[in-house]
């Protein structure tokens, strides 16, 4: 019989694992939507360009520089003096894991690559959706619990309590159960079954696909769910298209200047695309 881990948690980690793997699996997504190529010198061993695109996800920017006459990512932030032309900061305070730590112009000594065009760490944002799935998950789980145990049998003694137990243990397995401590059909129960559970669950669906999809919309993702197509219109659709599209191309384009910058300045050969699926996003 095979057992998954979140089984054996007890109730109060589930939550918090419930949580915890939809950030998981949401990072690992958006982490590979763009590809980067001839960049694996410039980070640590044994790590791709998604490296890249979860310490952006992390710190909002990345800086490549020089540290001890070897190009480096560092993490850091913008500071110093504001630059007249453009209203932004002119320096970029660096730092390494090891306790290195500088200062660098922007433009002459390193090239910032950004997330996104405010400088936001996304990882804030995917926290807050991913809080609000799994508290859509649990709410889902509950309901289809509830659907299979209830009504609830209200009992008068510790033995029939086991019995019933028992019984509904059985039951949820798909076993056939008896009940022979006492007589059944003395049994009262407390019916809290409701017509409306059907409706509720299925509202809680749309719910989790609509949260899902306006997590995804923030980085220029469109989801396309065919029962959820049937009740938009057409404008609706092109406007999740066009808000998906959008954000989309901001975050690609600042990738591809980041690398031509970077060429331009120390010579590399970097390069960035869009993950083939969303090829035809960065074209359109």
């Amino acid at each position: 019989m095979i057992v998954d881990r979140y089984t054996l948690l007890k109730d109060k980690y589930k939550s918090i694992a419930r949580y915890v793997d939809f950030r998981k699996t949401t990072i690992n997504k958006i982490v590979s939507v763009f590809q980067w190529d001839k960049i694996s010198d410039y980070i640590p061993p044994y790590f791709t360009g998604q490296w890249l695109e979860y310490e952006l996800l992390k710190y909002g920017m990345m800086a490549l520089g020089y540290v001890d006459g070897k190009l480096t990512f560092c993490r850091g932030n913008v500071a110093g003096d504001i630059d007249k032309r453009f209203g932004l900061p002119s320096e970029f305070h660096w730092y390494t894991g090891g306790g290195l730590d500088g200062k660098w112009k922007i433009g002459k000594d390193c090239v910032l690559f950004l997330a996104n065009p405010s400088f936001y760490p996304d990882i804030f944002t995917i926290d807050r959706y991913c809080n609000m799935l799994a508290e859509t998950d649990l709410s889902i789980e509950c309901m289809l619990i509830y659907s299979r145990d209830l009504p609830i049998p209200l009992v008068l003694s510790d033995t029939e309590k086991s019995e019933v137990e028992h019984a509904i243990e059985d039951i949820r397995k798909g076993k056939m159960s008896i009940v022979k401590s006492f007589n059944i059909s003395e049994i009262k129960t407390l019916d809290i079954t409701k017509p409306e559970m059907i409706q509720y669950m299925s509202n809680y669906n749309l719910l989790h696909d609509e949260v899902m999809k306006r997590l995804y919309l923030e980085f220029g993702i469109s989801i396309d769910n065919k029962d959820k197509k049937a009740q938009l219109t057409t404008e609706e659709l092109d406007a999740y298209s066009q808000l998906a599209g959008a954000s989309f191309y901001s975050r690609y384009k600042l990738r591809e200047k980041a690398a031509e910058d970077a060429n331009r300045l120390f010579g590399t050969d970097i390069s960035v695309k869009p993950f083939e699926y969303f090829d035809d996003l960065s074209t359109s």
